[in-house]
């Protein structure tokens, strides 16, 4: 049998592509390569004894394989489809899908509408509460472990969250601010070319007399 120490075995998996996580509780001297592949002495066969190593890196490329799942379902939300919240919101603005928000964020900009943002937005209490229930139903929290924010703090404007500030930390201010066809990261739209569909990956962003983002 040759040795293998924990070093080497993720080296060797690192260089596939694959990143193998290791428990601690695993030494570099009960770690063997045999012809028959990896066993770790000291542990349940169940566990540890290994017909070959195709096992462990088979099982490193599905965690990478979730991995990017996941990076795939924070750059996506469902896309609205309430016309009523279409119609009313997006008369004025970009109707912003509600899984970008946590719930308690879409409550509390739904019973503050007589001040909103600096305009008044009131509307018949029945259709404020129709909009409610589906932003509430649908926020962040509902179908995204991560998106969203983390804390308990309320935030009320899209490009407060802290997951929207870091996916946008890098852009200059020439290409956002100063940018007479953006002004804000808040209009998702104007870079996003798939926004209104709920896609918001980094392969589709094209800012105006910028172009696509590297």
């Amino acid at each position: 049998m040759i040795h293998l120490n924990k070093f080497l075995l993720s080296s060797y998996c690192l260089s596939l592509g694959l990143l193998l996580t290791i428990p601690s509780s695993v030494t570099d001297s009960t770690i063997g390569v045999a012809a028959n592949g990896v066993s770790v002495r000291g542990f349940p066969a169940a566990t540890w004894e290994l017909s070959n190593l195709d096992f462990w890196i088979e099982n490193a490329r599905a965690d990478d394989d979730d991995d990017e799942e996941d990076e795939e379902e924070e750059e996506n939300v469902p896309p609205v489809n309430h016309s009523a919240y279409s119609d009313a919101c997006g008369a004025c603005h970009f109707a912003y899908q509600p899984g970008l928000l946590p719930a308690r964020s879409w409550e509390e900009l739904m019973t503050t509408l007589n001040d909103h943002f600096g305009d008044n937005a009131e509307m018949a209490m029945e259709d404020q509460q129709t909009l409610t229930d589906y932003l509430v139903q649908n926020a962040s929290n509902r179908y995204q472990r991560r998106r969203g924010s983390p804390s308990q703090e309320v935030y009320l404007r899209i490009s407060e969250l802290p997951s929207i500030v870091h996916a946008h930390h890098e852009l200059s201010k020439k290409q956002v601010e100063g940018n007479p066809q953006v002004r804000s990261i808040s209009h998702c739209e104007k870079c996003h070319t798939k926004a209104s569909k709920g896609s918001y990956s980094e392969d589709e962003v094209d800012i105006p007399g910028f172009g696509r983002r590297d």
